[in-house]
C-alpha cells in the first residue's frame, strides 16, 4: 500500500504578521513604547547624523516615520515611494471600474427577473 507523504513546510514561505498573533502583538507593543538608547543609536548610524540632532520623539513609530522623511528627503527611492504610496495610494485596475453612477447591472443576466433585481439593488445604492 502506498504511504502519503506530508507537504514539507517550504523554506521561502513567509509568517503573514496577522495570523501570528504573538509576534504581531509584540511589534504593535513595541511601536507604541518609547524609542530606546539602541533605537537613536541605529538612526544616527544609519543617516550618518549626530545624536543629538534627532528630534526627540514620544513612540517608535514617529521616529520611523521621522527617519523615513529624512531618507525620502536624502533621494533614498524606497523611501521617496513609501511616502508617495502613504500620501497618494495607487488605485488597483478592480477599483477603476467599479462606477455606481452607471445605471444597469454589472453582469449580464440571461435571467430577466435576476437582471430586475440586480437594476434594483443598484439603484438602492445610488439612492
Amino acid at each position: 500500500m502506498a504511504q502519503v507523504r506530508k507537504t514539507k513546510a517550504k523554506a521561502w514561505d513567509k509568517v503573514d504578521l496577522a495570523e501570528d498573533g504573538i509576534l504581531s502583538a509584540g511589534l504593535q507593543q513595541a511601536l507604541h513604547d518609547m524609542p530606546h538608547q539602541a533605537h537613536l543609536d541605529a538612526v544616527a548610524q544609519m543617516a550618518n547624523i549626530d545624536e543629538a540632532s534627532i528630534p526627540r520623539f514620544d513612540t517608535v513609530a514617529e521616529l520611523i516615520t521621522w527617519v523615513q522623511t529624512v531618507l525620502a528627503a536624502g533621494g533614498n527611492p524606497q523611501a521617496m515611494k513609501l511616502i508617495a504610496d502613504r500620501l497618494a495610494p495607487v488605485v488597483t485596475k478592480t477599483e477603476e471600474k467599479v462606477d455606481l453612477t452607471q445605471r444597469g447591472a454589472p453582469v449580464a443576466s440571461s435571467n430577466d427577473v435576476e437582471r430586475q433585481e440586480a437594476e434594483n439593488y443598484l439603484r438602492a445604492l445610488n439612492d
